[in-house]
């Protein structure tokens, strides 16, 4: 990305198309900021499908679909580790990978500048994944034949996965702990559980709460053990019938909501081990911090805000809202005064994708997905769509008033054009956001996903055969990694 004097961009977003989308944003934030949440940007697992003939191999299929899926799991789980701060300001993070046989380098972005701590635990989870990686598998040469054996000798560099990202992310789990808390005494009915024994659901569940009340008092050892009782708990089978028993039933599915966010950084291990011991590329991993978040002050003035939604209303042919026409002391029209004197920020999502398309970077080939640690906003999904380029996880819809873009960037020569035609696209739906005032109320969107009961989505009746039809092919790509070695062994 370009520094705001760098003579050699190719590409700008000047200052006047800068207020313009502002305003038109703020607008729109101030009539109804929930809107309708956008589709899926692009499905990965379907990505690769190849059409059914007797000559297709269920392999690679399989292998096609499984290896998206995972690595769209593990981007957006890694994104969700690198949000390790909850309070006093929402980290929101972003990465992205390129992926070769000879190694894997992995990028990351956030809203909050990425500090010592964050390259520390950088270098240590690096170093982590590729010996969780070149251990998964051993070869053994036996009258010229490849013997693969998986798997094998992990255990110590699983545990140390485990406490590397529990120190790494404390501060979320302290902030999930307490909101846990706080959700059971604001939802329980009176009833306790701890008659309950340990080892069944109600039991767990009671331990749980009073694990969580010893780590509030200072016991912070218990950490680990609370992430994994909680995750293990949002799964089972019977966890609503176990909160029917202490939670009003109204509040039953935001209590099992806590659970997961409480759980989630037992998801995010698991996820990273699972790619760790599956892709072969992993066995050389280089993590990179994108630069600082950007923010902007264009100081747009009042009378420039009015003439851009006088314009914008005349093209439209709509007449102006009652809160602009009355201004003072309508309430709308001083949200909307206080949010034109604050700076704009380019999130996260949007600072990874003018990164990657920078013209240093013309040889990097990125995967077609950006993790992100919760849904996209609004302007991020339109912007994300209109530009084709990559997808996301799913959007949240809302409207944010400072969402900008960087003023200037020296991108490869392909994405100057692209990048101008999404920018259009984008005014154009910003400004229709503006205009609507036929908006049915809508309930606001939660932006945060706490994560499935089983993150791969499948069909548990069958997840035995497809994990091990998955096991053949990740042996018989490390075969294909491995074989050069065995060259040498005469």
């Amino acid at each position: 990305m370009a520094d705001e004097g760098d003579k050699n961009a190719n590409w700008r977003f000047g200052a006047t198309e800068e207020i313009q989308l502002a305003t038109l944003a703020r607008v729109a934030w101030v009539e109804q900021q929930q809107r309708e949440p956008l589709a899926p940007l692009l499905d990965m697992s379907k990505e690769n499908e190849v059409e059914s003939d007797a000559a297709t191999n269920v392999l690679d299929v399989l292998a096609e679909t499984s290896h998206g899926d995972l690595l769209k799991r593990f981007l957006d789980r890694l994104a969700e580790v690198f949000a390790r701060e909850k309070e006093p300001i929402n980290f929101v993070s972003c990465t992205a990978m390129v992926e070769q046989e000879d190694g894997a380098t992995i990028f990351v972005s956030r809203n909050k500048k990425l500090v010592k701590h964050d390259d520390k635990f950088s270098r240590n989870l690096a170093v982590c994944l590729e010996k969780l990686s070149r251990g998964s598998f051993y070869v053994r040469k036996v009258d010229h034949n490849l013997i693969i054996v998986s798997d094998v000798g992990n255990h110590e560099q699983e545990s140390q996965l485990w406490e590397l990202l529990l120190v790494f992310y404390e501060k979320r789990i302290e902030y999930n702990i307490r909101q846990f808390l706080h959700g059971m005494r604001s939802s329980a009915q009176g009833r306790s559980l701890s008659v309950a024994k340990e080892g069944d659901t109600v039991g767990d569940f009671a331990k749980l709460q009073s694990d969580c009340q010893q780590f509030r008092a200072g016991n912070k050892s218990l950490a680990g053990s609370i992430v994994k009782s909680a995750n293990d708990l949002a799964r089972a089978v019977d966890i609503k019938a176990c909160l029917g028993r202490s939670i009003r039933q109204g509040r039953i599915e935001s209590t099992l909501e806590l659970l997961r966010f409480l759980g989630r950084l037992r998801l995010a291990y698991d996820t990273i081990l699972d790619a760790a011991k599956r892709f072969a590329s992993f066995s050389q991993v280089t993590i990179i911090f994108v630069e600082t978040p950007i923010v902007s002050n264009p100081r747009a003035s009042l009378e420039q805000a009015m003439g851009v939604i006088d314009a914008c209303y005349k093209t439209g042919g709509m007449k102006l809202p009652s809160w602009i026409t009355e201004r003072v002391p309508h309430s709308k029209f001083k949200k909307f005064e206080v949010a034109l004197g604050q700076p704009l920020h380019v999130h996260a999502e949007v600072q990874m994708l003018f990164f990657l398309l920078h013209a240093d970077r013309g040889d990097l080939q990125p995967l077609p997905y950006l993790g992100v640690s919760k849904k996209t906003c609004l302007l991020c999904g339109y912007f994300l769509e209109n530009f084709s380029r990559f997808g996301a996880r799913r959007n949240h819809g809302k409207i944010y008033p400072n969402w900008t873009l960087p003023r200037q960037a020296r991108l490869q020569k392909e994405y100057p054009t692209c990048m101008n035609a999404a920018i259009r696209s984008l005014m154009v739906s910003t400004a229709s956001l503006a205009l609507d005032r036929d908006q049915s109320k809508l309930n606001m969107v939660k932006e945060s996903d706490a994560a499935p009961s089983t993150s791969s989505g499948m069909n548990p009746t069958t997840d035995s055969a497809v994990d091990h039809l998955r096991r053949q092919y990740h042996e018989r790509f490390a075969r294909e990694r491995n074989a050069k070695w065995l060259e040498n062994l005469g």
